[in-house]
């Protein structure tokens, strides 16, 4: 539903998606899910994949092997340099 998709605060938005790259089973589906098609139409903008469903595919590979939350970390820690 729409209000599973409802953000928060910045703190809570960001527990959220940290949620989701650490592959908490507690995390929002819904949350998930919107985060992979996000994903993979960037991937699809950025001339990374094809189409859609290679970009889902590319993203949800990312979330599940822990690429998406090991980048995220070496983001944090580059700007907090």
């Amino acid at each position: 539903s729409i209000d599973a998709l409802k953000g928060g605060t910045g703190t809570e938005n960001a527990a959220s998606l940290r949620a989701v790259l650490e592959n908490d089973p507690n995390a929002s589906s819904a949350y998930r899910d919107v985060v992979l098609l996000n994903a993979a139409c960037a991937l699809v903008a950025g001339g990374h994949e094809a189409d859609v469903k290679a970009g889902l595919e590319r993203a949800r590979s990312s979330l599940d092997s822990g690429a998406a939350l090991s980048a995220l970390d070496k983001l944090v820690r580059i700007t907090n340099q």
